[in-house]
């Protein structure tokens, strides 16, 4: 089992595959080069399908999709990143699972966690950090 773990930042999209071992492969880091709105949103489902794919070719299964953002996050799973233009109540949670949907059944019922960047530091601190 792995997760697909995403870190949106203002300027960069960065990912990778985490497995129960705790290991993060393959990471990828992919600059914005300022894109806004739904361009964004195009680049998290070009990745969150290449993740896919490599987790298929490992035979590992996506248990869960998990995404730090340099904003706010809603129950509803939309998003204010204010640093990113088109962002002010973005559909985050949908894109996702349109991402997910038609990579193999049941994959766009893997739960998707979005968090603020403030609260994904404070966990990876607490959790494998100083903090600890």
């Amino acid at each position: 089992m792995a997760i697909l773990a995403l870190d949106l930042g203002g300027t960069k999209l960065a990912g990778l595959l985490l497995t129960s071992r705790g290991k993060g492969h393959p990471k990828f880091i992919r600059p914005l080069c300022g894109a806004s709105g739904s361009a964004v949103g195009q680049m998290i489902r070009e990745h969150v399908r290449v993740l896919h794919e490599i987790a298929r070719a490992e035979r590992m299964r996506i248990s869960a999709c998990a995404i730090s953002v340099p904003g706010i996050s809603r129950s509803n799973g939309t998003v204010w990143v204010p640093n990113i233009s088109g962002w002010n109540n973005y559909p985050l949670r949908r894109e996702i699972q349109l991402a997910l949907r038609g990579t193999e059944p049941g994959a766009s019922k893997v739960p998707i966690l979005i968090a603020s960047d403030r609260e994904c530091s404070l966990l990876g601190e607490t959790s494998r950090g100083g903090l600890k």
